[in-house]
């Protein structure tokens, strides 16, 4: 970007938008949306844990790409390849039927550089 570019306060939002998108793009050069939109609900949420069931509710995905989008985002996908590490899913013990997904702590590293 030129150095002699200068922006009005409307184009700051896009400023910071390309700032975020360049900390994913770091993390995973191909990233997929689903993905940023799952962190960033997780990322929201914190730090209140977020069920599975809200958070493909609130993404409009089924059940089946919610987990793949959470276990990408984890520490190890589903193919057992090393994942992001930036939420974590754990069995909720009141229901054990749920999952929460909270965010790890370089997910929470990860959410301070955005707020900044």
């Amino acid at each position: 970007m030129s150095s002699t570019l200068h922006l009005g306060t409307s184009e700051k939002g896009l400023v910071d938008f390309n700032r975020v998108l360049s900390l994913f793009q770091l993390i995973d050069p191909e990233m997929h949306i689903q993905m940023l939109k799952t962190y960033a609900l997780v990322a929201l949420s914190h730090p209140e844990p977020v069920t599975m069931t809200e958070l493909g509710s609130a993404l409009g995905l089924a059940q089946s790409s919610t987990s793949r989008n959470v276990a990408a985002l984890s520490d190890w996908n589903r193919h057992h390849v090393v994942g992001h590490d930036l939420i974590t899913a754990k069995e909720n013990l009141m229901d054990r039927r749920q999952k929460l997904v909270t965010l790890t702590i370089k997910g929470q590293k990860l959410r301070e550089q955005i707020i900044r």
